[in-house]
């Protein structure tokens, strides 16, 4: 990974998306860049900007175009990211399709 000066912290993550589908599996980097000094808590998916934040906690979710939820929430000083599929993209059909 890149360097990042001593005020800053990145945690980083590769998730496979959509694995086992027709389509196959779509990987993607998801990262938190988050700043001692002013605080500031970025939330960056496949190489953009999707969030930013200054609270103390992280309460973040994106449904992905496979079918994916990501949501990244912070415990104290630490973080749980979640992946879940969703319902439409467990053969219930497509988003608005009605079933």
């Amino acid at each position: 990974g890149r360097r990042l000066h001593s005020t800053k912290l990145r945690h980083a993550w590769t998730l496979r998306l959509g694995e086992g589908t027709e389509g196959g599996s779509h990987e993607a980097v998801l990262e938190l860049l988050h700043s001692k000094i002013t605080g500031w808590k970025r939330i960056v998916l496949e190489g953009k900007e999707v969030f930013r934040t200054r609270r103390r906690s992280v309460d973040w979710s994106f449904d992905h175009p496979s079918g994916v939820r990501i949501s990244l929430n912070s415990e104290g000083r630490s973080f749980r990211l979640d992946c879940t599929t969703l319902p439409w993209a467990a053969g219930a059909g497509e988003p608005g399709s009605r079933t």
